[in-house]
């Protein structure tokens, strides 16, 4: 699992793994792009299949998953939410460690492990 203390600092970390980032891009809209996703499949050794999908399927799909790990995977709100850009801010990253830094040094705890979100605060 993640330190508690680099968490706050990877919303803000600015990604520099690929030549395609440039400073003026935003970092969260690079890591959401397909490059961006590329770049952190393949360091964190990811074998996951990823496709574009309409935020219906997802949500269905994601449903569907929450059946089989009993857990909330991601709700309407929270999807509506990352597609109005709230993760994104206009400020300057805050953090001191980079996110490529950071996943050179964890990747291999990523994605090893299921954390229930509903364990970890309702259960």
């Amino acid at each position: 699992l993640a330190r508690a203390e680099f968490v706050a600092e990877l919303a803000t970390a600015p990604f520099d793994t690929c030549k395609a980032h440039s400073e003026d891009f935003p970092s969260w809209k690079y890591i959401l792009s397909d490059a961006g996703i590329d770049v952190l499949a393949e360091q964190i050794r990811s074998r996951g299949l990823f496709f574009h999908a309409s935020p219906q399927l997802a949500l269905f799909l994601l449903k569907l998953v929450g059946l089989m790990v009993n857990d909330v995977v991601l709700t309407g709100d929270e999807l509506g939410a990352l597609r109005a850009n709230l993760l994104v801010s206009s400020h300057p990253p805050t953090g001191q460690t980079r996110l490529s830094d950071w996943l050179d040094k964890n990747a291999e705890l990523l994605g090893r492990r299921y954390a229930s979100e509903m364990n970890r605060h309702y259960r």
